[in-house]
């Protein structure tokens, strides 16, 4: 992801952005995730309506929809952010970065 939160291509990015539907993985993933000394700048996003609490010292962020996620994240510094919810929510919202060149006469 961009700055602007805009695809790009793998490997291309220092923001990425990872999407688990799946509450019940939490702690898995939190733990191999943040716990390690390589991603301090991790984010975990979790809509309103998730009435979950497990142990967790990171960042949290709660949201009511993948806009005001999309929104937050913007003015986030992060390395990963660890979204519980469908990929395919926020599909729609992420547009690809285009690197088109423009040919010139001159």
């Amino acid at each position: 992801m961009s700055h602007n939160l805009n695809k790009k291509e793998f490997g291309t990015s220092d923001k990425v952005l990872i999407f688990e539907p799946n509450f019940e993985l939490l702690p898995l993933l939190c733990t191999h995730l943040f716990s390690s000394s390589k991603h301090p700048q991790a984010l975990l996003c979790l809509p309103e309506t998730l009435h979950y609490n497990f142990p967790f010292a990171g960042k949290r962020i709660w949201f009511k929809t993948p806009q005001d996620l999309l929104l937050q994240l913007k003015t986030e510094a992060f390395t990963y952010a660890l979204i519980v919810a469908s990929k395919e929510l926020f599909e729609p919202l992420l547009q690809k970065e285009t690197n088109t060149q423009h040919a010139s006469l001159f």
